[in-house]
């Protein structure tokens, strides 16, 4: 296994030295870190206590690809006590265009989300539940700056919970706070047969952010409130708001 891996690292390096020199100075990386709690992904609740989130993308000419990782201290463990932090990991790619009045950006993602189990022997073991979708952003230069996400899971198996289409709604807007400016966000879930089996409202999501540099980093604190607007929401929270934030730093 590590001959192959080492077969596919020379292969990359070698693939990497036939591209311009023009082009690769042009890719421009970035990478961030987030730390909060809980995990809220489209209104589903990942973890009880906080996470820490990296991302490593790269991008050129509008077209970018990475990696989103998620770490939960607080994560499964199997019947020996072995623990799985690392219980999420996706790779995305796509590509963007922007115009002085309109932002889109059109995004596949491939998300796994390994799972401890234990064989019959006893052995500790990791199953993966993969889903697949595609996501169109619309961003709309104009007061309250508009935006719609629509995403589609088109990756239907019969061990993936997410499935079907889900889409949201926002505004925004920026208050000068000090020397810095925060963003005051509201956005509108819908859910159809995506966490739900049903087309409902799922949803509203009210959000405060901000962002300032330190030094050669980009410190992005941010809190949100959700309120659940559909009973199935409700139920599997055992509550209609959640309240979380947390601090991104982008490198």
């Amino acid at each position: 296994m590590r001959t192959l891996s080492l077969r596919r690292a020379a292969a990359c390096a070698a693939l990497l030295c036939t591209v311009p020199a023009a082009i690769q100075a042009q890719v421009k990386v970035s990478s961030a870190l987030y730390y909060g709690s809980p995990y809220v992904f489209r209104g589903a609740l990942f973890s009880s206590g906080f996470v820490m989130q990296p991302t490593v993308q790269a991008a050129y000419n509008g077209f970018f690809a990475g990696f989103f990782g998620n770490i939960d201290p607080a994560a499964s463990t199997t019947s020996t006590g072995r623990k799985f932090a690392f219980n999420e990991a996706d790779v995305f790619a796509g590509y963007g265009v922007q115009t002085e009045r309109l932002a889109a950006t059109l995004t596949y993602t491939y998300y796994t989300f390994p799972i401890p189990t234990t064989d019959a022997d006893g052995s500790d073991d990791l199953s993966l539940s993969p889903t697949q979708e595609v996501a169109l952003g619309l961003g709309l230069s104009a007061p309250l700056a508009p935006s719609l996400y629509v995403v589609y899971d088109f990756d239907r198996t019969d061990e993936n919970a997410l499935r079907g289409l889900y889409a949201e709604a926002g505004v925004s807007h920026g208050l000068p706070v000090g020397a810095h400016s925060v963003t005051a966000g509201a956005r509108l879930a819908l859910d159809s047969g995506y966490l739900l089996d049903k087309t409902a409202l799922a949803h509203a999501t009210l959000s405060l952010a901000t962002a300032f540099e330190a030094g050669s980093l980009t410190v992005s604190p941010l809190v949100a409130l959700q309120v659940s607007l559909d009973r199935a929401y409700r139920d599997v929270y055992a509550r209609p708001t959640v309240f979380y934030g947390g601090i991104g730093i982008g490198f």
